[in-house]
């Protein structure tokens, strides 16, 4: 594995974690749960309830455009005493269909919540498959991976309800999944972790107050080389007050076009010289896509300044990446991300 814990987004007050960078597990949502689920940069929301009744369905309505839901309806492997054992078990056609559709739900929109009622069998039995096969784990390595971090999830059910389908059948069905063209276009680019500059010195400003600084700032400017997606300034920069981050993008279409911020520390981000999105406060660890604002940009050359809060040492770096824009988005196109 490629991550570690403290690399990993942790939800607000809602019952849910994440166990890898793309997938996540919990319970049903609440409606007030909608937007830590946001802030944590999740895209795709599987949700496993067998009747979506009121409850399962209060939080839809309240999503984002740029979070896709999903519905696979199956029920719990084991219904009570009385229970004949054939509906105790998933079909092979079944299991095959719900664990195709799952595969393509991550491969397509990951980060990616999977949820059923209360985030322990269903959910954690999926998780569980979807795990081992885009971390090249086995059944078991993904399932005690899991219960690290949500220790009450089930043990996968070998001899139960995946039965007539087989676990390591339906990891490798997920595998086979995951490597297959997208029908839909990646819609959200690689992180942009390169040709960043960081300001040699620090403002002592609030960052809500923090003020555009313009390429003849006098105090200079160093090169920043990132070794992964996350732009680090821990190492480069005094603890305290405000650092300032630039870079220049190429924009290969005209249109409107999502940028995504992910910090730990609060930003404030100026584009062309223009302050377009704000955001206060510390997360620890740093969400991918924390802070998301519109943006209507021309073709050609952008600069992109990011002010953010070191805030004692706990505003570390940040995650850029680009999303087309609702009218952009067309299906069976190829999108050329901003560089």
């Amino acid at each position: 594995m490629k991550f570690t814990p403290n690399q990993l987004p942790l939800f607000d007050s809602y019952n849910g974690q994440f166990v890898s960078p793309r997938l996540a597990l919990g319970c049903c949502p609440m409606p007030e749960n909608v937007e830590t689920i946001a802030t944590c940069g999740i895209r795709g929301i599987l949700n496993l309830v067998a009747v979506c009744d009121a409850r399962a369905m209060a939080y839809v309505s309240r999503l984002p455009h740029n979070i896709y839901w999903y519905h696979i309806a199956f029920w719990d492997g084991w219904l009570g005493r009385n229970t004949p054992a054939y509906i105790e078990r998933l079909t092979d056609g079944y299991a095959r269909l719900i664990v195709e559709r799952a595969a393509e739900v991550l491969r397509d929109r990951s980060p990616v919540l999977v949820h059923c009622m209360g985030g322990v069998g269903r959910a954690g039995n999926m998780a569980t498959i979807l795990l081992a096969a885009s971390e090249g784990m086995t059944i078991e390595e993904a399932n005690d991976h899991i219960r690290q971090y949500r220790p009450h999830v089930a043990r996968f059910a070998h001899d139960g309800f995946w039965k007539e389908a087989g676990g390591e059948a339906m990891v490798e069905l997920a595998r086979e999944v995951l490597a297959r063209p997208s029908f839909f276009p990646p819609n959200i680019s690689p992180f942009l972790c390169d040709s960043w500059l960081v300001s040699k010195q620090n403002r002592d400003c609030a960052i809500g107050s923090a003020p555009y600084i313009g390429s003849d700032r006098s105090d200079g400017w160093l090169p920043l080389t990132a070794e992964s997606e996350f732009v680090d300034v821990h190492g480069c920069s005094a603890p305290n007050g405000v650092v300032y981050l630039k870079r220049k993008i190429e924009v290969p279409q005209a249109g409107q076009w999502i940028m995504h911020l992910g910090h730990d520390g609060g930003a404030r981000v100026f584009v062309d010289g223009t302050a377009v999105a704000t955001a206060t406060g510390t997360i620890n660890p740093a969400p991918f896509m924390r802070t998301q604002v519109c943006l209507q940009l021309r073709e050609g050359v952008h600069e992109v300044l990011i002010a953010l809060d070191r805030a004692q040492g706990l505003g570390w770096g940040i995650y850029l990446s680009f999303e087309p824009g609702p009218s952009m988005q067309v299906i069976g196109q190829t999108t050329v991300f901003p560089r």
